[in-house]
């Protein structure tokens, strides 16, 4: 096998996404590593990426009750 060898530690949405842009670019050799499951951690914790899709103020408000309902502490 040619070309670079690439371990990627975390198997969230960034280091899968990494790992599917290198394989678009040709390298062959791409290899996650992940202790739990896909998605299982900091990535399913990431509320931040969701919250920047609510502008209008009702929906800022739908979401904050979905999150206070299912136990989610919020941000102080």
């Amino acid at each position: 096998m040619t070309g670079p060898s690439v371990a990627i530690v975390g198997g969230g949405a960034l280091g899968l996404s990494t790992a599917w842009h290198l394989l678009r670019l040709g390298v062959r050799a791409v290899t996650v590593v992940e202790a739990g499951p896909s998605g299982g951690d900091s990535t399913s914790l990431s509320v931040g990426v969701i919250e920047t899709q609510y502008l209008e103020p009702l929906q800022i408000e739908l979401h904050w009750e979905l999150l206070y309902r299912r136990g989610a502490s919020p941000a102080a």
